[in-house]
């Protein structure tokens, strides 16, 4: 596993590009379970053994607002699937 810093799952955003411009600012990225990182609006992905040269010199942050999003939508399908199964 990289020695970085990202919980794998998580939506991260770029604040900062990457030394090498792997990553540039706005990106979002998320780490796989099995080492790789996902750029999420690109559709790519870096394999594991690349990932830590990719984001050197990167600064990221969790996306609260992306997991905000996620939470609200998902909120918003409990309630209708409450009103579909609403026992009369």
């Amino acid at each position: 596993m990289p020695k970085i810093n990202l919980k794998q799952g998580v939506i991260y955003k770029i604040t900062k590009a990457s030394t090498n411009k792997e990553v540039v600012e706005g990106d979002q990225i998320k780490l796989e379970s099995d080492g790789s990182l996902l750029c999420v609006g690109a559709g790519g992905w870096l394999d594991r053994e690349d990932v830590e040269s990719a984001l050197k010199g990167a600064e990221y942050e969790i996306d609260f607002a992306y997991g905000q999003s996620k939470i609200d939508h998902l909120e918003q399908r409990i309630q209708e699937l409450k009103e579909l199964y609403k026992r009369d």
